[in-house]
């Protein structure tokens, strides 16, 4: 039986929507998943760019589904370009000249994307990723669950840089645990 629970495991009662991501209060994710319907999340999340098959159940408000580090990052970089969707494109420059970016496609609502973005900046400000404040530059974020095993840190973005971190537990022989980080700029 599925039993999802706050990251502190209490109950708060009402609140505030923007209070729900910044302390991570997983019921509120997922009644906000019931109202709109896991299949509505899916296809925002398919037009931000995530590839792979996610499932349509209410667990999809926890982060159910297998997301690459790079569809991640730029699903949050689509955010912070104010719902403009482009492919991710590598940096490269030439003699100190950085080549065009990618063209990109409105995919959400710019205001949609505003507050979505605004509402993970009170993650850093007043939420579970308050020691992101200290870098004193505007950065907005969202906490991840506490996986074990392989798992992606869900991406934090500034005005120019959006960042995420993959883990891994897994030990290759002769290896060590593998970090990767993608970003977008």
């Amino acid at each position: 039986v599925w039993r999802p629970k706050n990251y502190d495991s209490k109950h708060e009662g009402y609140v505030l929507l923007r209070h729900a991501p910044a302390r991570s209060i997983n019921t509120v994710s997922i009644k906000v998943a019931v109202d709109v319907t896991p299949a509505a999340i899916v296809a925002v999340a398919h037009k931000l760019g995530i590839q792979g098959e996610l499932p349509a159940e209410n667990s999809i408000a926890l982060g159910a589904g297998e997301v690459t580090p790079l569809e991640m990052t730029n699903a949050i970089a689509s955010l912070g370009a104010g719902g403009i969707f482009a492919k991710p494109k590598f940096v490269e420059a030439f003699n100190g000249k950085t080549t065009p970016p990618a063209v990109g496609e409105r995919v959400m609502d710019e205001k949609v994307a505003y507050l979505v973005t605004d509402m993970m900046r009170t993650v850093v400000t007043s939420g579970t990723a308050n020691r992101a404040s200290k870098l004193k530059i505007p950065i907005a974020g969202k906490t991840g669950p506490p996986w074990r095993g392989p798992a992606i840190e869900p991406p934090d973005l500034t005005d120019s840089i959006t960042a995420s971190m993959a883990r891994s537990t897994t030990v290759l022989p002769a290896v060590l645990p593998v970090t990767s980080m993608a970003c977008m700029i």
